[in-house]
């Protein structure tokens, strides 16, 4: 018994569409999240530098708190 709207099976055509969205999703994700990481080490360079220059409070206002 099936309810109404209610598919008891995915056609294989959705779900191998569906699948290649996921891999292409996952490689987006994998992408954004090594730009953020490259971001970050870049940021955390820059306020080493400023900070052994003596500009300790422009580090603080732009990076994040948990580089330092």
């Amino acid at each position: 018994m099936s309810a109404v709207g209610y598919v008891d099976k995915v056609p294989e055509s959705v779900q191998e569409e569906n699948e290649a969205k996921a891999v292409k999703l996952a490689a987006e994700l994998q992408t954004i999240e090594k730009a953020t990481a490259n971001f970050e080490r870049l940021l955390n360079l820059s306020c080493r530098s400023m900070r052994a220059l003596g500009c300790h409070y422009l580090c603080y206002c732009v990076a994040y708190p948990g580089l330092f």
